[in-house]
C-alpha cells in the first residue's frame, strides 16, 4: 500500500528557511524504512499562502506532519482543521516546541489534531508510518492522543539519540532539491544543527529542561560537507540552531571552514550563532574569526538579569561583571561588535534591580546594543508550570505576535499568531513594569539606534562620574520640558497597551517608502521627532537637563557643548537631514574621546580646536573638518 505524506513547516517572517525539521523526518524515512518506496512525499509547505490553496496542495495526503513554533501554530491549526474537514481519514500529526508535553488539554481543544509527538521525532515518525493503519495497537514512544472513547492516551518519550551521526542529513541526501527547483527565484536560508542539548536549565527556556542537559554532537566531516553544500547552493544566511556554539573544541574548526568557504566562494553570506553562555578563549576566537570573515557581525553576550535572586529563581548563572567588562574590552579592541540580552519580567526582578542591571551593562562597556525581551511563557518551559507562576506571582497577557520591521497587513485568512507575555510579577507590579519598560525605551532612544544623546551621556558617566540611571531618570521626570514629557507619556501609553493585549511593536509609516511597518516604541518616537521637525525643540530641552547634571561633575560646560554638537550632527547626517551653512568650532577632543571609549582605549580629555563645516545642501551627508593649531595646554 502506497502512503502519501505531507509535511508542513511554515517559515517566520524574516527568512525563507529550508524546512530542516520536516526535512529530517523525510530523510529518516527514506533511510530507515524497510521499503522506502512505499512512501511518496509531497512538496513541503513552507510559505504561508491562502489556506484553501494549501489544503488543495495536500489533498491527496494520507498523513500530514506539522512542525509548529510560536510563529506558525495558529496557521498550522487552521490548515489542519481544513484538511480534516476535506478528508477525515487523513492522519494529522503535530510536533515541535509549541506542542505541550502535557497534551490532553491541547488535543481536546483542537480535535483536528490526531497525534502529538514529543521529544526527538525522527525515530517516532518512521515507526508511526510503518505501523499504519494500526498504529494505536503498537507501542510507539513519545505520542499522545485521544482514543475512540475520548480517553487521553500517552506513551513515554524515547530516550534521546546519542549517536547523531546515524541521522541522515536532509541537505546532503537531496531532500530539498525538488523544493528548490520548484522555487528557483527564492533566496533560501538554512538552519544548521551541529549538536543537540543544552547543559543549562533556565526556567524561561524549554531547551535545557527538554534535553536533560547532555550535549550530543553531529559528525564533524558531515557538518563540513553541509557547509560545502550551503556554499554550492549559494545560501545567503545560515542560522545555527545550537544552544551554545563554541562549547565544543571542534567548533573552532567548523568556524574556520565556514570562513575559508566565504573567502573562496563568497558563501555563505552570513552565519549567525548563539555562542556559549560562559564565553571562553575558544568562543572569543570563534567570534573574532566569524566577524573578520564577515559572517557574523555581532557577538551575543547574554546575561538576562544581573539580579542574584532573579538568577537563582530562573535557574541561571552568569559570568562575573569583571569578566563581562574584560570581555567587552577585548572584543572592542578587536573591532568586534557585541550585544547583550536582558529579559524584563523575570521572577524576583524589581524595578530597581532591572534598571540598575540595564545601566550597569552599559557602564561596564556595552556600547553597541542591549536587546531586552519581555519574558515569554513557552509551553514546555519550567516557567509555564502553574505552581511556578503562582509562587512568583507571574501575570501574563496574550498579545498578537508581530515581527519587527515587517509590513502591517491583515492575513488573508484572518489568522493571528500570539505570544504569552509576563506583564507583572509579585516583585514587579504592573505599574513598576510600565516604568521599567519606559526607562528601557528611553535608554534605546538616547543611547542606541543611533542615540540622540549618546556622546554627552556616555562621557558624563565615564569622565564625570554621573551614573546613567541618574541621567535617565532625570529625563523621565523632566516636568519643565514639554516635549520630553510628551515623549515619556507616549512610551507609558505603549507600555500600558501591551499590558492590555496589544502587540509589542507599534505601526509606523516609513517616510522612505510610505509603507506601514512594525517598529519599537522608541523608534516610533524618534521617527516622529525627525519627520515633524521636532529635533530643534528636543535638543534645547535636553541641553537644559544635561547642564544641571553636568554641574555635578568637574567637566567644563564647553565639553557638553561639543558633545551635543557631535550627537546632533550624527543624527542629522544619519537621517539625511540638511545642515545648510553649518559651521562649528569645537574646543575639546570630544570625538577622539568617544572613539577611544568605543575601542576600549584610554580616554583622556584635552583641549583641541577643530573647525567643522558643511556649506552645501544634500549629499554627501558628511562633515568636513580641519585641525586648528593651538599652544600646548594641560589635560583635564
Amino acid at each position: 500500500m502506497s502512503i502519501v505524506v505531507g509535511l508542513v513547516q511554515y517559515n517566520s517572517a524574516f527568512h525563507h528557511f529550508l524546512p530542516y525539521s520536516v526535512g529530517l523526518l523525510q530523510a529518516c524515512v527514506m533511510a530507515f524504512a524497510p521499503e522506502p518506496e512505499r512512501y511518496r512525499f509531497l512538496l513541503p509547505r513552507v510559505f504561508a499562502g491562502p489556506l484553501a490553496a494549501e489544503a488543495c496542495a495536500l489533498a491527496e495526503a494520507d498523513v500530514v506532519a506539522f512542525s509548529v513554533y510560536v510563529w506558525n501554530i495558529e496557521r498550522s491549526l487552521a490548515l489542519a482543521r481544513l484538511l480534516k474537514a476535506q478528508n477525515p481519514q487523513c492522519l494529522i500529526v503535530f510536533g515541535g516546541p509549541q506542542v505541550p508535553d502535557r497534551a490532553e488539554g491541547f488535543l481536546r481543544a483542537h480535535p483536528q489534531v490526531d497525534l502529538c509527538a514529543h521529544g526527538e521525532g525522527e525515530a517516532t515518525f518512521v515507526t508511526l508510518l510503518e505501523a499504519l493503519p494500526d498504529w494505536q495497537t503498537k507501542d510507539i514512544a513519545g505520542l499522545s492522543w485521544l482514543d475512540a472513547e475520548g480517553h487521553f492516551q500517552t506513551t513515554p518519550r524515547a530516550p534521546r539519540r546519542k549517536e547523531l551521526a546515524e541521522l541522515p542529513s536532509p541537505y546532503l541526501t537531496g531532500v530539498f532539491e525538488p523544493l528548490m527547483a520548484a522555487y528557483p527565484e527564492t533566496s533560501w536560508a538554512a538552519l544548521w544543527e551541529t549538536n543537540r542539548g543544552c547543559p543549562f536549565t533556565c526556567t524561561f527556556c524549554d531547551w535545557g529542561s527538554a534535553t536533560q542537559a547532555k550535549v550530543h554532537r553531529f559528525d564533524t566531516e558531515r557538518l563540513k560537507a553541509e557547509l560545502d553544500w550551503f556554499a554550492d547552493k549559494r545560501i545567503g544566511y545560515i542560522f545555527c540552531c545550537d544552544a551554545n556554539f563554541g562549547i565544543l573544541r571542534r567548533d573552532l574548526e567548523l568556524a574556520q571552514h565556514a570562513a575559508d568557504l566565504k573567502q573562496r566562494t563568497g558563501f555563505p553570506g552570513a552565519l549567525a550563532v548563539q555562542n556559549a553562555k560562559n564565553v571562553s578563549k575558544r568562543t572569543f576566537e570563534i567570534q573574532c574569526l566569524l566577524a573578520r570573515a564577515g559572517l557574523d557581525a555581532y557577538v551575543t553576550i547574554s546575561l538576562q538579569s544581573l539580579h542574584e535572586p532573579t538568577l537563582k529563581a530562573s535557574g541561571r548563572s552568569n559570568i562575573s561583571l569583571s569578566d563581562f567588562a574584560t570581555l567587552q574590552a577585548r572584543l572592542r579592541r578587536e573591532g568586534v561588535h557585541t550585544y547583550t540580552d536582558l529579559i524584563l519580567g523575570l521572577p524576583e526582578e524589581t524595578y530597581d534591580s532591572f534598571v540598575d542591571g540595564l545601566c550597569t551593562v552599559v557602564e561596564q562597556g556595552q556600547y553597541h546594543a542591549v536587546n531586552v525581551f519581555i519574558a515569554d511563557i513557552l509551553p514546555n518551559a519550567p516557567m509555564a508550570d502553574p505552581a511556578y507562576c503562582e509562587r512568583y506571582g507571574l501575570q501574563t497577557v496574550r498579545v498578537p505576535a508581530v515581527s519587527y520591521q515587517t509590513p502591517v497587513q491583515r492575513d488573508s485568512d484572518g489568522i493571528t499568531e500570539f505570544q504569552q507575555l509576563v506583564i507583572a510579577t509579585a516583585a514587579m507590579p504592573a505599574a513598576d513594569w510600565r516604568r521599567a519598560h519606559v526607562l528601557l525605551w528611553l535608554t534605546q532612544l538616547l543611547l542606541f539606534k543611533p542615540g540622540l544623546l549618546r556622546i554627552p551621556m556616555l562621557l558624563l558617566q565615564h569622565l564625570g562620574g554621573v551614573s546613567l540611571r541618574q541621567q535617565l531618570e532625570n529625563f523621565v521626570n523632566a516636568a519643565d520640558s514639554p516635549l520630553l514629557q510628551a515623549m515619556v507619556q507616549a512610551l507609558h501609553q505603549q507600555a500600558r497597551a501591551i499590558q492590555q493585549g496589544q502587540p509589542v511593536f507599534v505601526p509606523w509609516r516609513r517616510a522612505a517608502d510610505d509603507q506601514l511597518t512594525w517598529h519599537t516604541a522608541n523608534e516610533a518616537v524618534l521617527a516622529q521627532l525627525v519627520q515633524q521637525g521636532q529635533l530643534a525643540v528636543f535638543y534645547p530641552e535636553a541641553e537644559r537637563l544635561l547642564r544641571q547634571l553636568w554641574q555635578q561633575s568637574e567637566l567644563p560646560l564647553t565639553v557638553l557643548d561639543d558633545a551635543l554638537f557631535h550627537s546632533a550632527a550624527i543624527l542629522h547626517l544619519h537621517h539625511q537631514l540638511d545642515l545648510p551653512g553649518l559651521s562649528y568650532q569645537t574646543r575639546w577632543n570630544v570625538w577622539d574621546c568617544y572613539q577611544n571609549l568605543l575601542q576600549a582605549e584610554p580616554v583622556q580629555l584635552q583641549p583641541q580646536q577643530r573647525h567643522y563645516s558643511k556649506s552645501w545642501s544634500g549629499a554627501p551627508f558628511q562633515l568636513r573638518w580641519r585641525e586648528l593649531n593651538l599652544p600646548a595646554a594641560p589635560t583635564v
